[in-house]
């Protein structure tokens, strides 16, 4: 199982070296931009040639999520749903990141993907906002 080419085009594109991601989960996204993006992705026979190059990641984040939401089987299927809710209420952090860590497990390979390039680019982020001055 494989990452859907959307996601990885959308991953992708986020994780480029010194793409400027400052304000990229506070800055509302240019509507235009949005509907330009998903237009191209909904035309596109193949979503590997759509150019988003120009972009802004805002507008690619806000797609993305957009994309995940409306996904028919959930990134944290109904199955494991009621379990994802629970664990935040378990109090040991160390059992908590256990139980995490066997929910993500039991998800779909694809799911798991997913979820593992996407953790990997909000750790990056983080990492990356942490690191520059601030404003």
């Amino acid at each position: 199982a494989t990452i859907q080419p959307i996601v990885k085009k959308c991953l992708d594109h986020l994780q480029q070296p010194n793409l400027d991601t400052t304000d990229i989960f506070i800055s509302t996204p240019s509507v235009p931009e949005l509907l330009k993006v998903q237009a191209s992705f909904d035309e596109a026979s193949d979503p590997y040639t759509v150019d988003i190059s120009s972009a802004s990641p805002n507008t690619i984040l806000a797609f993305l999520k957009r994309y995940l939401r409306n996904l028919q089987e959930p990134l944290f299927t109904f199955e494991l749903y009621d379990s994802f809710v629970n664990a935040q209420n378990i109090s040991s952090t160390d059992e908590q990141i256990s139980a995490y860590s066997s929910l993500l497990d039991a998800l779909p390979v694809t799911n798991y993907k997913i979820c593992y390039s996407f953790f990997t680019f909000l750790a990056s982020t983080v990492k990356d906002l942490q690191e520059k001055p601030r404003r």
